[in-house]
């Protein structure tokens, strides 16, 4: 019957000893040997946690309320790509197409790729270099490869209106000038001078005329009167 009175309370243990861990906070025991600082570093770190648990926790709640599975909401946000023939809007075309200029006019195209893959490669809109618009981007880093040729192979050609045809014509051209000038004295030289009048010589040289004609007409005259006195000579003998 004694036994039966025993108050139930009174086989339960005694409260825990004031100088135990129970009592205190639960990180008391791991901050005990921790520096007032370590210690608040890592009440805030624990506090962070919990609030990004509350967190994820309010977004499950909500994602599912609205009969949206966490699964569904990790393919929100992830690029939906096309097949290779996808065509891109104007925008991104005009995007791909200065890329592609300046891929293609750069000294080590494969290599400004590759560093502009790894600056943007999280970018949507450089999802060409990860194989997106394939054929489109294909496409136009040729018709910049072309257009930078073409460029290049008319910046070589002189100005316009002095190409090589030009140049041989202005030489042709110097050719006849100097041609000409070299035998124009040629035809002066060929060509006689007139003659220069002067009166005195003109005079002196009928004299001299007349002279030689006086001359042979008195040798005639003298042969003449010879050979008559010969004939008289011997007619008289």
């Amino acid at each position: 019957m004694e036994s039966s009175l025993v108050d139930p309370g009174s086989t339960r243990s005694p409260p825990p000893s004031p100088s135990g861990w129970s009592d205190l906070p639960s990180d008391s025991e791991d901050t005990f040997f921790f520096s007032a600082s370590e210690t608040s570093e890592l009440r805030q770190n624990k506090r962070r946690r919990l609030l990004d648990a509350a967190q994820s926790a309010r977004l499950k709640s909500l994602r599912e309320r609205e009969g949206e599975t966490v699964e569904d909401s990790e393919e929100v946000g992830k690029e939906v790509w096309g097949d290779d023939d996808e065509v891109p809007d104007e925008t991104q075309a005009e995007l791909m197409r200065r890329a592609a200029r300046h891929i293609v006019t750069s000294p080590d195209p494969v290599l400004l790729e590759m560093r502009i893959l790894a600056n943007h490669g999280s970018d949507g809109r450089f999802a060409f270099l990860r194989g997106r618009w394939k054929h489109n981007w294909q496409r136009l880093k040729a018709l910049e490869k072309a257009a930078a040729e073409r460029e290049k192979e008319l910046s070589s050609k002189p100005p316009l209106g002095l190409d090589l045809g030009d140049y041989g014509d202005s030489d042709d051209e110097d050719s006849v000038v100097n041609s000409g000038s070299e035998t124009k004295p040629t035809a002066e030289e060929k060509v006689p001078s007139p003659p220069v009048m002067d009166p005195e010589a003109d005079i002196k040289a009928a004299r001299r005329l007349r002279a030689k004609e006086w001359s042979l007409r008195r040798k005639m005259d003298t042969s003449r009167v010879d050979k008559e006195d010969e004939k008289v000579g011997e007619t008289g003998s």
